[in-house]
């Protein structure tokens, strides 16, 4: 068996520099892939090429499958959508190579959700796979920032951070925003699962507070618990979220969010002693949704402690429209975050939704605004 070495041009993008060619039944082909090497010129037009009858065709020796994106976007919002996505993958695509010990599997789509096929194969195969993300422009002030893989193709954008200008200008950009919208662009051009800005939450919205700035009255102004349990059929993939908020002067504010994986009986030990530690009083209430495992829950803390614990009415709608309905109470300042370790992380969930990966501290977070800004007690600021 004879190796050698040689030199395969990909027209499009990249040059192949080194690789090592095997000879199977007297036809060289592939074994491995020393190094790349990008091209300075990327080509003004490509070309989509269809076989009649048939989407496979061979490039410079490559066996290609010319198909759409393996995620309807219409349907990313779906996760039954979006897990029969990866099912297919896993369990029909993944076995398509004629020669498994020398195919290749090169998947190009744009991002839709953040457990959507891409983001799925970077987290089960992080360790076996090579992600490239160029997104069409980057902000060249703020690169930790940007969602560019790896970073060293920085150096293919030009000083106004374009990768392509030739092809999506400025205003080729502006104008893709203007028709699609921002949340469609950003998974087409930016390669992000929602907006860099927010998806239906946008970061500018909310403050983020000193707590010593902030005098709160015990009585007037208790902290609440609002408490999103894990389905119990899923409690391995799901989280348990808690969000504990006061209102004053008609202003929501959050002081914790957390999220945890516990058994139901862990759960209730540790339910106590959160609510302890973050400051729970005689006039606080613990509302916790009335899902089946919630309820379950409500019994136990009832039955085993003094804290003030109740359901809270079921919802009538789905959780996308429930969050959209408490956007104008945040866009208008009327939801702040008292400063703490929980903040970065939860607004960077919240950025994303409704295509993260879990929305349980979504849950909880809109139930708290909701039923804190809607409840009877209206606060009238004294002057």
């Amino acid at each position: 068996m004879r190796k050698d070495s040689g030199e395969l041009e990909l027209r499009s993008v990249v040059k192949v520099k080194e690789m090592i060619l095997k000879d199977i039944n007297g036809v060289m082909q592939i074994e491995s892939i020393k190094s790349i090497e990008y091209l300075e010129e990327i080509p003004d037009f490509v070309y989509n090429i269809e076989v009649e009858k048939n989407h496979n065709y061979f490039v410079n020796g490559l066996l290609v499958h010319n198909c759409d994106d393996p995620s309807n976007p219409t349907q990313a919002a779906s996760e039954k959508e979006r897990e029969n996505v990866k099912s297919f993958y896993d369990n029909t695509l993944y076995s398509r190579l004629n020669q498994p010990e020398l195919g290749v599997r090169i998947i190009v789509m744009q991002r839709l959700a953040e457990d959507d096929l891409s983001g799925y194969l970077v987290e089960k195969h992080k360790n076996k796979i090579d992600h490239i993300c160029i997104p069409v422009e980057i902000d060249r002030e703020k690169i930790e920032k940007e969602n560019i893989k790896p970073k060293s193709l920085v150096e293919f954008y030009d000083e106004n951070g374009l990768f392509w200008p030739s092809r999506f200008s400025k205003e080729v950009i502006d104008d893709y925003v203007r028709v699609l919208g921002s949340r469609e662009v950003a998974g087409q051009l930016y390669q992000r699962p929602a907006p860099k800005e927010g998806n239906l939450f946008k970061e500018k919205w909310f403050e983020i507070v000193e707590t010593h700035t902030i005098q709160r009255d015990v009585r007037e102004n208790p902290v609440y618990f609002y408490i999103d349990t894990a389905e119990t059929e899923k409690q391995q993939g799901d989280f348990t979220a808690i969000c504990s908020a006061f209102k004053k002067d008609n202003i929501v504010y959050i002081c914790n969010i957390v999220k945890v994986k516990k058994s139901f009986v862990d759960l209730c030990k540790f339910i106590p002693e959160f609510v302890t530690a973050n400051k729970y009083s005689e006039y606080s209430k613990i509302k916790i949704e009335p899902k089946s495992s919630g309820k379950s829950v409500v019994a136990s803390l009832k039955h085993n402690t003094g804290l003030s614990v109740m359901e809270l009415t079921t919802p009538k709608d789905d959780k996308v429209t429930r969050a959209s309905a408490i956007t104008p109470a945040c866009e208008s300042g009327r939801v702040k975050f008292l400063k703490g370790n929980y903040v970065e992380p939860f607004l960077e969930n919240l950025m994303v939704f409704p295509n993260g990966k879990h929305d349980d501290d979504i849950d909880s977070f809109v139930y708290a605004v909701s039923d804190l800004l809607n409840g009877n007690d209206f606060d009238f600021m004294i002057l």
